[in-house]
Formats: C-alpha cells, sequence, structure tokens
C-alpha cells in the first residue's frame, strides 16, 4: 500500500510539473517510453542533479544551446513558449504491462492536444505506437529516433534533427484520399472532434477502409475496431454550401449502410459547429432519423475554431 501511495504521489507531482509548461498550443509534441523509475528525476522537474539527457538533448535540437543545471526553468519556459511538449506513452514507470497496451490511451490524449507534429523516442515507443498512430490520423513522424543514453547521443541528435526536418505521415499521405478544398486545419479539426466522440462512447476511434459484400470499398473517418461504432466527422463552421449538404447526405447512406453490413451499434455524424449541424435537412435528415444515425456536436478549442475560420475564407475568396 505504501508503495502504491508513493507511485501515485509521484505521478501527480509529474502531472503538475508538466502542466506548468503545458503549451496553449502544442506545435511539437515528443512521446518518450516511460518517466524515470527514480522519484526525483523527470524531464520537467527544475532541480535534476544528473542523469537528465533527454532535457539536455532536446534543448540542444531545439532551442540551439547547452542547458545549465542553474537555469533549467528558463528553458522549460521557453520550450513552452516554441509550443514543445514531452508526454510518456507509459505513464507508470512501474506498469508491468506491455507497451502497445498503452497506445490506445496515447492516442486519445494526442488528438486531446491536436499537435502538429509528433516525434516517437526510443526504438520501441516507435515499434509499437508508430502504425496505429498514423493509422488514427496523429500527424506522426516516421524517424526511430534512439534514446540519448548509453552512447547513443550521437545518433539521437542526428535522428531528432532529420525528425525535426521531415514531414509528418498526414501531410505525405495520398492525396487521392482528400477531398476538393480540404485542408491541414480541417484535418487536424477532424481529429479533435474524433477525439471529443471517443470521450463520448469509449472505445479509440481511427480512420478505417472497409468493404461491402460485392467487394466495394469505402473510408470512415472514424470506427471503434470492432465496427460497433462508425463516425463521419465534419469541421465546417457556420451553415453548409450546396455541395457540402451533399456530401454529408451521401454519408449519412454510407453509415447506413456500413452499420447495416457490420451489424454496428452507433452511427454517428459529429459536428463542431451548431449552425452546420443544422444544415441537415430534408430526405437526408429524415433518413438519418429514421435509421438512427445520431447527430451530435461536440466543442473544439477556440484557437482552432478561427483557424478553420480563416482557412474558409482563403478556400471561397
Amino acid at each position: 500500500m505504501k508503495d502504491a501511495d508513493t507511485r501515485r504521489a509521484a505521478q501527480r507531482r509529474r502531472g503538475r510539473a508538466s502542466r506548468k509548461y503545458k503549451p496553449g498550443e502544442v506545435e511539437l509534441l515528443l512521446v518518450a517510453e516511460t518517466p524515470p523509475t527514480a522519484l526525483e528525476r523527470y524531464f520537467y522537474f527544475a532541480d535534476v542533479q544528473s542523469h537528465d539527457s533527454l532535457f539536455r538533448y532536446v534543448v540542444r535540437g531545439v532551442l540551439g544551446h547547452e542547458p545549465l543545471r542553474s537555469s533549467k526553468e528558463d528553458d522549460l519556459a521557453e520550450l513552452r513558449d516554441r509550443g514543445v511538449l514531452l508526454v510518456d506513452l507509459k505513464q507508470d514507470p512501474h506498469d508491468p504491462s506491455p507497451l502497445a497496451s498503452h497506445v490506445p490511451d496515447l492516442t486519445r490524449r494526442i488528438q486531446r492536444l491536436n499537435p502538429q507534429r509528433v516525434i516517437l523516442i526510443k526504438a520501441n515507443v516507435h515499434d509499437a505506437a508508430f502504425s496505429k498512430l498514423r493509422e488514427a490520423g496523429v500527424p506522426v513522424v516516421d524517424e526511430r529516433v534512439p534514446f540519448p543514453g548509453s552512447g547513443q547521443q550521437q545518433r539521437f541528435e542526428q535522428a531528432f534533427q532529420r525528425a525535426l526536418r521531415r514531414p509528418p505521415e498526414s501531410e505525405t499521405a495520398d492525396s487521392s484520399d482528400s477531398s476538393p478544398g480540404r485542408s491541414d486545419v480541417q484535418s487536424r479539426a477532424e481529429s479533435v472532434i474524433l477525439a471529443r466522440v471517443a470521450e463520448l462512447v469509449g472505445p479509440t476511434l481511427r480512420k478505417r477502409r472497409l468493404k461491402l459484400p460485392a467487394g466495394s470499398v469505402t473510408e470512415v473517418d472514424g470506427a471503434s475496431e470492432d465496427l460497433s461504432v462508425l463516425v463521419e466527422a465534419f469541421a465546417r463552421q457556420g451553415p453548409m454550401k450546396p455541395g457540402q449538404t451533399r456530401k454529408v447526405a451521401r454519408d449519412v447512406l454510407k453509415l447506413i449502410t456500413l452499420r447495416r453490413h457490420y451489424e454496428g451499434d452507433r452511427a454517428i455524424l459529429a459536428f463542431c459547429d451548431q449552425a452546420a449541424a443544422d444544415s441537415l435537412t430534408g430526405w437526408a435528415a429524415e433518413a438519418a432519423e429514421i435509421w438512427g444515425v445520431e447527430v451530435i456536436v461536440v466543442p473544439i478549442p477556440p484557437t482552432l475554431r478561427a483557424k478553420l475560420l480563416a482557412a474558409q475564407e482563403r478556400q471561397f475568396r
């Protein structure tokens, strides 16, 4: 009991320290394996006296200078101001469960943070998480970055610089998978929408390509692993234009068809703006009601909403 209490207290202390340096908007998310087992050491602790190599090499790579112990708080603040955040795949270093079992929780945490770029640190983290994160639409960089310890410091510096330059997988995807007029900010918003829906319904959702009986294949924005939940996400702000309304109508038909074929429990149209959701009218709205397609509106961060509005203005000038 005492050990469990100590571990919970350590996790709370780490949480308080990382929240102090959490950016308002995450540009770069670093994912490490797990916090150190030594209770006095952690990336976000300002008073670490030794074995703080990950922090030192991240500062070198991002801020471009050699960090000093006496100025760690200043460097942490500068990382925060540049939009850099570090999280761990496994949050309890004493948890014996395999890393892969923590990937669904990591996916939900990343989708809530909505970073523009994710870099995985340590080969086993990449092996456990990369494919699943990419499938979930996370902007993860395909670079195996070793942990900067045990003689791997130079390899870390080289791989970390490549990762900082390399575009995330979501930006290198085949453009045939994107709708005309689709922007990166719309893709990020849809990831946030799916994360909010996942919080409501339970299971992790990821983009899936699904086959119908005659062999045709279609894609759904979010689906649970067992296909019991199917979701289409719409980032539109304000009333939809006619072409967008037609797309939503087609997606209503798609959700009905997939749900019946795969015997799913829930089919959901998820919006992040009430005016856009209210644009679903006519036969599509009646079909959604008759066949049990849920229409929900979930919140997104104000900064993301502002970026969506700006992107929409650029598209329709």
